[in-house]
């Protein structure tokens, strides 16, 4: 089991979002991108080397909610804000979430044997496609359908609401 709250959360919303992540990431998160999936890009340096690794998540059109190592997210942020002033983006706004989201990662072949022994399904349901997001809302839930399990490979990530 692996604590991941530490990374910071940050949505990313407005208009021109899409052009702010598009360009900082060098990857698409727009519309090749379905509204409740993710990309995993790089944010890249002058020299074209790796500055950065962060998941990028489309929650809507216009928003966008990014998840980046705590000990680079600051310097990231300050980055894309001179991106948005350089750009001349007036339509994009950034919330810091960090401190209103936990997320705890449990990874290994027995991953969701384990987790169902502490957590119930139904209360806190996979999230896996746009269907299981338009069914969390008419739950009540927010807009990441919080709480929620991420489903991976070889592992889950509980996503949880700091209370």
């Amino acid at each position: 089991m692996i604590n991941l709250s530490h990374f910071a959360i940050f949505d990313v919303n407005g208009c021109r979002s899409r052009a702010l992540l598009e360009f900082c990431s060098v990857a698409k998160v727009g519309t090749d991108t379905p509204v409740s999936k993710g990309v995993l890009p790089h944010f890249l340096d002058s020299a074209g080397g790796i500055h950065s690794d962060l998941a990028i998540v489309r929650l809507a059109e216009d928003g966008r909610v990014m998840r980046g190592g705590a000990p680079r997210i600051h310097r990231d942020y300050v980055w894309m804000k001179r991106m948005v002033d350089k750009m001349g983006l007036t339509q994009v706004e950034f919330v810091d979430r960090t401190e209103q989201i936990a997320t705890l990662g449990l990874w290994g072949p027995e991953a969701r044997a384990t987790i169902q022994k502490l957590m119930d399904f139904v209360a806190f349901p996979m999230r896996t496609s746009l269907r299981d997001r338009q069914r969390d809302q008419r739950s009540g839930h927010d807009d990441l359908g919080l709480p929620h399990l991420l489903c991976r490979r070889a592992g889950l990530g509980a996503v949880l609401p700091v209370r």
